[in-house]
């Protein structure tokens, strides 16, 4: 997203009402799909397995990546906050995709600490979270979140 804010293609997508549209409903697709697969999860729970985990059929490497570009590539918002955020520190006098991969990379840097503690928390909480009960309540409030997300999306206006 940096990337292509940095490069003014952002400014294409947000200048074009139809395209945002499309981006943005498609973005809120994939979250209701996500909700929808979590809520399916809340039904028969298992509680998370920490033991010989394997990866399932459903969920394989290339099935987290792929969800994983998915879910970062159509939602508009990084979009947006990119657009309004990034040119406050941009000096024009030197190159806009230099600065604007900088501060991507600074902001990527942050979120990689965040997301190093947050999974060492989850491993130090691993027995709590092992329950089927603990599990069930995680995904249907994740389901009905990202349900409502995906509802609120596909319903504002621009």
């Amino acid at each position: 997203h940096a990337t292509l804010s940095a490069l003014g293609l952002s400014v294409i997508l947000l200048g074009s009402a139809n395209l945002f549209t499309a981006f943005k409903l498609l973005g809120a697709a994939y979250l209701v799909y996500l909700g929808v697969q979590a809520i399916r999860s809340a039904i028969r729970p298992t509680g998370m397995s920490f033991k010989d985990a394997k990866p399932s059929k459903a969920m394989t490497g290339w099935g987290s990546f792929r969800q994983g570009i998915l879910s970062n590539v159509l939602n508009p918002k990084p979009i947006i906050f990119y657009m309004a955020f990034l040119p406050q520190f941009i000096d024009p006098s030197h190159s806009a995709l230099a600065q604007s991969l900088f501060m991507a990379s600074l902001h990527f840097v942050i979120a990689m600490v965040w997301q190093t503690f947050l999974a060492l928390m989850v491993h130090k909480a691993r027995v709590w979270l092992a329950r089927p009960r603990v599990a069930q309540v995680l995904d249907s409030v994740t389901g009905l979140l990202l349900l409502g997300f995906g509802a609120k999306l596909a319903l504002t206006q621009r």
